[in-house]
């Protein structure tokens, strides 16, 4: 019986790469269009592409996790996309519901205090809070939760990158949680502060590169960490 791990490994990687690369070509051909309906459909596929690898490889508490979070990112990408009364704050608890289940990651796998490495990222939550504060309107609790929670999740992404001393591949565990942050940055500027012209682009670019990175440096620990 071939497993999924097998099935990935063989041609079933190169198929969710193959995936996950026409799901992003669609999206960004949809914003080139402005096909709102080719956008909802395919938004969800690269995450959802590296959310079946992640588990494919593991299927520990650690690998159940992050693939929780990559399906709620999922689900938040669909939200966002169409417009309905109520979308944008359901995505955003779609969101951040990923957001926490990456946070509660990082803490199992470094589960040290780390405070000091908070200050940047309060200061950066600081900032982005500055900026949009004067158009959130009735969403003020909602962003202020939802940034603390990100904020979070980026600060335990350096306590556990300051973990994994002697890694060479350690530094990419912060380029995954503060890629996904720019990109939440520059929704929450765009929408609550000034609209940029071709923001869309950089946003889902990062957004992508977070997710990815988080994805790939989750089946790396295979290799380099003992974690059940």
């Amino acid at each position: 019986m071939i497993t999924l791990r097998r099935w990935v490994e063989g041609w079933g990687g190169s198929f969710l790469v193959s995936v996950a690369a026409t799901g992003m070509s669609l999206f960004l051909f949809g914003l080139l269009t402005d096909e709102m309906w080719l956008r909802v459909i395919v938004k969800a596929i690269p995450v959802w592409a590296f959310a079946v690898w992640v588990y494919a490889y593991r299927s520990d508490s650690i690998g159940k996790l992050v693939t929780a979070g990559l399906l709620c990112s999922g689900v938040g990408d669909i939200l966002l996309e169409v417009s309905f009364t109520g979308s944008f704050v359901l995505g955003m608890a779609a969101f951040l519901c990923g957001h926490v289940l990456y946070t509660f990651t990082f803490v199992k796998l470094a589960p040290q205090r780390g405070l000091v490495n908070t200050i940047p990222f309060i200061a950066w939550g600081v900032c982005i809070g500055w900026l949009v504060w004067g158009g959130l309107g009735e969403l003020k609790i909602p962003v202020v939760i939802y940034m603390s929670v990100i904020i979070t999740m980026m600060w335990r992404s350096s306590v556990l990158m300051g973990e994994l001393k002697g890694l060479p591949w350690r530094g990419l565990i912060m380029l995954g949680a503060l890629s996904y942050g720019l990109s939440d940055s520059l929704i929450a500027i765009n929408k609550f502060h000034h609209a940029l012209d071709g923001v869309r682009v950089p946003i889902i670019l990062t957004y992508w590169l977070g997710q990815g990175v988080i994805s790939w440096v989750t089946v790396k620990l295979i290799d380099d960490l003992d974690v059940v």
